[in-house]
């Protein structure tokens, strides 16, 4: 692709080379690769690209155990895929992301809204799979929960964008910005 100068295959090819190298459990090089794909997806002004970037640094920061950092970057996709508007599967897989994350860090009650936020998204484009496995994560919270579950149910039906948020913000306060360039950030 770079000899011929092919732009959107070139970036492609090492967001896939990013996802590879992760699986093969070389961080480093799976993050170099992301951010190179990254640089040339924006430069071509591809968001869908950008988002996936974005998406896949932060599954990369969270195999790294750097799950603060993958929170944000999930933050950062998620922003980019309701930007492009009518992209629910992709938020769906921000939004997961971000709840396995925030559970990593302990924020039990915030993953638990990610997670209902996906599966509403699973349900709107009937991806009836992925809600039954989510509903199946409910019923082992509601009965590790017992008596609370019913009161955070309540919650979530309600205010689980509104949780998840705040749970995002706290986190980005504490912090200073992620450093894209290092995934140890």
């Amino acid at each position: 692709y770079r000899q011929i100068e092919a732009k959107l295959g070139e970036a492609n090819t090492l967001q896939a080379l990013g996802k590879l190298l992760r699986a093969e459990k070389d961080i480093q090089g799976s993050w170099n690769a992301l951010r190179e794909a990254l640089s040339i997806h924006e430069q071509i002004q591809d968001q869908l690209g950008v988002g996936g970037d974005w998406l896949h640094l932060g599954r990369t920061a969270h195999a790294a155990d750097d799950h603060k950092l993958a929170v944000q970057l999930a933050e950062n996709a998620l922003q980019i895929y309701r930007g492009i508007g009518d992209d629910a599967w992709d938020e769906a897989l921000a939004i997961e992301d971000q709840g396995n994350a925030l559970l990593a860090l302990g924020e039990q009650d915030a993953a638990i809204a990610a997670w209902w936020q996906t599966r509403e998204l699973w349900r709107k484009i009937s991806v009836d799979s992925e809600v039954a496995r989510l509903d199946k994560v409910f019923a082992n919270v509601a009965e590790q929960l017992g008596e609370a579950w019913p009161a955070l149910e309540a919650q979530l039906r309600d205010n689980a964008e509104a949780l998840r948020a705040a749970a995002v913000a706290k986190l980005a306060a504490q912090a200073a910005a992620p450093d894209p360039d290092s995934p140890d950030a």
